[in-house]
């Protein structure tokens, strides 16, 4: 796919909707962008999981589908779970590669882990060495 065009991030006036970006000299990213219904998709063309090492500005919101279609199975919390809610000790810190050392508040993935390991994922991010390191993420929007 090296010859596709990118076209300065903008869709062109074809059918492919299909889009490629450089996430490092040898290495290419395609990404699908296309409107269905009038609802605009920016997704990568597989479904892998994607990594942005800075922050990610949003003009307008971030939403998880909640619709009750979409559900079923769909059982009252119990009060020992809502415990292991305030047994959760919030933490402020740093990342050790934020140049700015900005303040951040949030969980620890390990801890949260302990109590609700459905919202924690394993994934790998490249070092500064180009070596995979395995790190924890947390779902927050759930």
């Amino acid at each position: 796919m090296a010859g596709v065009a990118n076209y300065g991030g903008r869709q062109p006036d074809n059918t492919t909707y299909i889009k490629q970006f450089t996430s490092s000299p040898s290495t290419f990213v395609n990404w699908i962008y296309k409107t269905i219904n009038g609802i605009k998709y920016i997704t990568p063309a597989t479904n892998n999981s994607v990594y942005l090492p800075a922050d990610l500005v949003v003009v307008g919101i971030i939403s998880n589908p909640s619709d009750l279609v979409l559900k079923e199975n769909i059982n009252d919390l119990t009060d020992e779970f809502c415990d292991n809610i305030l047994e959760l000790k919030p933490k402020k810190y740093n990342f050790k590669n934020d140049k700015v050392k900005k303040e951040r508040y949030g969980i620890i993935a390990q801890e949260l882990e302990e109590y609700f390991p459905e919202l924690i994922a394993n994934t790998g991010i490249e070092d500064e060495n180009n070596n995979i390191q395995s790190i924890k993420s947390v779902n927050y929007l759930e």
